[in-house]
């Protein structure tokens, strides 16, 4: 069902994007344990320990390089102007895929308080994605490609 927004439509780039975050809410809605390795992918979902972060990691062989996405529920830096082609919740997390820089998240969904809490100096691996609890941040880095951000309250670095 589409609801009217005014708003022109999508493009496709937009549209793959919002299909990819319905997926990722679909299987952290369902609370799915890991599937066996021969299994269509992977989801991984976890917290900083004092759950200002929440992270998922999705990989396999249906999810066209997966991601790691990381939302932040308080943050003091200024959330970045919503671009026209994002017609949900702008800026407050972002996600590094298999091919580009980090970039923020454009999604009607959240992956805060999901999982469990990811301890600081611990990381969990998935595919080519790492993902590492600090000091009141979160650093997730796509391993093949060197692109990966940091994520606290004070800041954010896309790399």
């Amino acid at each position: 069902m589409t609801i009217p927004t005014g708003r022109a439509e999508p493009g496709p780039r937009a549209m793959l994007g919002a299909v990819k975050r319905a997926l990722l809410l679909g299987c952290l809605a369902l609370a799915l344990p890991a599937p066996a390795s021969g299994a269509p992918f992977q989801v991984r979902t976890f917290h900083s320990p004092d759950g200002n972060i929440g992270c998922a990691m999705i990989f396999g062989r249906d999810t066209r390089g997966g991601e790691a996405r990381c939302d932040i529920a308080k943050h003091d830096w200024p959330t970045p102007p919503t671009p026209q082609s994002c017609e949900l919740d702008y800026g407050n997390g972002l996600f590094v895929g298999p091919r580009r820089k980090a970039a923020f998240v454009c999604a009607g969904d959240t992956t805060l308080h999901q999982g469990k809490p990811l301890p600081v100096g611990q990381a969990i691996e998935l595919g080519p994605y790492k993902c590492k609890s600090l000091e009141g941040a979160m650093r997730c880095l796509n391993r093949d490609t060197g692109h990966g951000f940091n994520l606290s309250r004070r800041a954010t670095t896309r790399f």
